[in-house]
């Protein structure tokens, strides 16, 4: 159980999950609090109230990680975009959560677009 904690805190989060620090450190938060490793009750309590969600609410994304919905939800309330803060991995959660790739999802269209 140690192993996968420490995998979690190192950013290792299940497939079509996007881990949180990037979004914490696109926030504007005390540069202070935000460079530590950990998520601190600082960087939670700051980060809740910027987003608009509760700190259990942190906590629990900073362990098990954003759906690309919620993290596209979260980035567009703080005015980001979810590619500026997590670039080409949001899209590949998104495909990840479809259950398709990217790659058979174009193969799947191209296809069906050749054959009319």
């Amino acid at each position: 159980m140690k192993q996968q904690g420490a995998a979690r805190s190192a950013g290792f989060i299940s497939p079509g999950r996007l881990p949180l620090r990037p979004l914490l450190d696109a926030l504007p938060i005390d540069r202070q609090l935000a460079r530590q490793d950990v998520i601190g009750p600082g960087v939670v309590a700051q980060a809740a109230t910027l987003l608009g969600v509760s700190t259990r609410s942190i906590h629990r994304w900073s362990h098990s990680g954003l759906t690309p919905w919620a993290a596209d939800r979260l980035a567009i309330g703080a005015g980001l975009h979810p590619l500026t803060v997590w670039g080409d991995a949001w899209i590949h959660a998104i495909d990840t959560g479809r259950g398709l790739d990217a790659r058979e999802d174009r193969q799947h269209y191209e296809t069906s677009s050749l054959s009319r």
